[in-house]
């Protein structure tokens, strides 16, 4: 979809805002890292949701950086974003 009335500061605003979310709830995580000794299968839960995290970061980073045309959003993929360049170029 191509958007008229969200320009390109908002969408990176969006993105910074949804960046600062993940890194909470990475730190949140994090303070709650539980004994992979005592609790093996709670461990393995926990660093599944860890690497989640932090594989959806480094995808919205990339996502920021690629950010400096205008968005088409896949929707098939969520936040995968392709660019779309003016017909004129």
């Amino acid at each position: 979809m191509q958007y008229e009335y969200i320009t390109e500061e908002v969408m990176k605003d969006i993105i910074d805002g949804q960046l600062k979310e993940m890194e909470i709830q990475h730190f949140s995580l994090m303070l709650a890292k539980p004994s992979q000794l005592a609790d093996p299968q709670q461990y393995q839960q926990w660093n599944a949701q860890k690497t989640i995290i932090e594989q959806t970061i480094e995808k919205v980073r990339e996502m920021k950086i690629t950010a400096l045309d205008s968005f088409h959003f896949n929707e098939e993929f969520g936040f995968t974003p392709v660019i779309v360049k003016d017909e004129e170029e």
